[in-house]
């Protein structure tokens, strides 16, 4: 789910950053769940097996092109990331780069 997040204090320098969270509101308008299906989609694609985690650095829609771009890391190699491109009507994934 996408949420919007409120902290108390500074940032911890860390990655990813570490903050105490004073509030967490879960965003539940259209662009926001059409957003979170697309992200579902890929990490499900991007899943070998249960222990698998991935985390979402980035998420970009290109509305001209029906698609999202959406940049992500397995949590097992910090090293490099990659972007999964996600179809905007289906939710079907495009490709891996």
């Amino acid at each position: 789910m996408k949420v919007k997040p409120w902290h108390r204090g500074g940032i911890k320098k860390t990655y990813p950053a570490k903050a105490e969270a004073e509030l967490i509101r879960v965003l539940t308008d259209e662009k926001s769940l059409a957003e979170q299906k697309a992200v579902t989609a890929a990490i499900e694609h991007m899943s070998k097996a249960e222990s698998q985690r991935f985390m979402v650095l980035e998420v970009m829609h290109l509305p001209s092109e029906h698609v999202y771009n959406i940049e992500m890391m397995n949590r097992s190699n910090l090293d490099s990331s990659f972007i999964v491109t996600v179809e905007d009507f289906t939710d079907e994934i495009l490709y891996i780069k």
